[in-house]
């Protein structure tokens, strides 16, 4: 078993954003994405409005953690934001006891379970209405994208990563290369999305197998504001107010199990989590079985039965 690598920096009392810094250089240098680095490093920089990250690192207590935390619960902070803040400190502080730097217990804070945000088959029916057959090359590419979310509820990261060689139309597949666990995902395609980008493919000027899939009119690789952007501007365009990226993720899975009849683990597979929590989580929000099994249970149903 190989040994733990320890902080071997030079400063003889280093601080906690000191330490962090190093604590980000080992993450990055052990392989973890520069979007898990960039939103480690958002997350410090806002707890360090309840926690002194100036006071030297072996200073910090468990209880300092704790009272910064209960500061976050008292302010305008969502829930969620200080769950992930909480869990940022606490990766933080794992890694520091493996230093030897600190030993700090940094407890999880608990967020109430929230009913994530979907598209309603109305406002799928607007944004997959094929485009006018002169339109952009701006708007086949959204309507190709949005698609794409629906078919197969890919997140932002990965479809920005997509290269014409990852689309392999003869064998109905996309390969992802780039997801958050860091391991080569083969997603299927279905006939209808397989359709839609040979008809949005056409349109590519340049179709080299290393050219992005979704790229920016002079061909660079789509960043994440731009599809953030280009998704708000094709939504409105179509009459619909909701803007999330990630609510098309939300949108597959509900779509999955309940109008499709899927399961659990082969959605867990589709979506690429790790466990089966938030799959489990979907799960529990659209039990159909429950619901349509209610109706022969229901007590107000069998009373109004009997009169």
């Amino acid at each position: 078993m190989a040994a733990k690598r320890k902080y071997s920096g030079r400063i003889s009392s280093p601080t906690v954003e000191d330490v962090f810094q190093v604590f980000l250089t080992d993450k990055a240098a052990a392989g973890i994405s520069p979007a898990t680095v960039r939103a480690y490093s958002g997350h410090l920089s806002a707890a360090g409005a309840f926690l002194d990250l100036e006071q030297p690192i072996d200073q910090v207590t468990s209880w300092m953690v704790k009272q910064a935390v209960a500061e976050m619960a008292r302010s305008d902070l969502s829930r969620n934001s200080i769950r992930s803040y909480t869990a940022t400190l606490k990766t933080f502080f794992s890694w520091c006891a493996d230093q030897d730097l600190c030993h700090v217990e940094v407890q999880l804070f608990k967020a109430p379970e929230s009913v994530p945000e979907t598209y309603t088959d109305e406002e799928l029916k607007k944004l997959l209405r094929h485009p006018a057959r002169r339109c952009s090359f701006a708007e086949l590419r959204a309507w190709a994208i949005v698609n794409l979310l629906v078919n197969n509820g890919l997140r932002a990261a990965s479809l920005r990563e997509i290269r014409i060689k990852d689309v392999l139309l003869d064998q109905s597949c996309l390969l992802l290369r780039h997801t958050k666990r860091g391991r080569i995902q083969m997603l299927p395609l279905s006939g209808a999305m397989s359709a839609v980008l040979k008809e949005y493919m056409r349109s590519l000027i340049d179709t080299g197998p290393e050219n992005w899939l979704f790229p920016m009119l002079d061909g660079s690789q789509l960043s994440h504001n731009a599809l953030r952007h280009l998704i708000s501007r094709y939504n409105a365009s179509r009459g619909v107010t909701k803007t999330g990226i990630h609510a098309f993720r939300h949108t597959f899975a509900r779509l999955y199990l309940v109008e499709c009849g899927g399961d659990a683990i082969k959605l867990q597979r589709l979506l690429g989590h790790s466990t089966l929590d938030m799959t489990k989580h979907y799960v529990r929000l659209y039990d159909q079985d429950l619901i349509a099994d209610f109706q022969k249970h229901s007590p107000l149903e069998r009373i109004k039965a009997k009169k």
